[in-house]
């Protein structure tokens, strides 16, 4: 759930902003949605969800000479993995 939301939220900030825009501006996009330019939206939602899953990787990355430890199950339950 939390990686589809880190690459869901950064997508739609774009149409959010621009509907935002629109809407103060009283634009008539509101009533024709076919007006909005969904290539560029989308675009910029694609790369702002490219951005943010690159910085997410980089600064969850384990460090040199870290061990990744999976996720194991004890009595159970699972308990999350580490790195040591």
């Amino acid at each position: 759930m939390r990686a589809a939301l880190q690459a869901l939220i950064p997508f739609l900030i774009p149409f959010a902003l621009y509907f935002a825009w629109a809407w103060v501006a009283r634009r008539e996009v509101i009533a024709d949605p076919r007006a909005a330019p969904w290539l560029t939206l989308s675009g910029a939602g694609v790369i702002l969800s490219a951005a943010a899953l690159l910085v997410f990787a980089e600064f969850t990355a384990l460090q040199d000479g870290d061990t990744y430890v999976p996720a194991r199950i004890e009595n159970g339950r699972i308990v999350d993995g580490s790195s040591r």
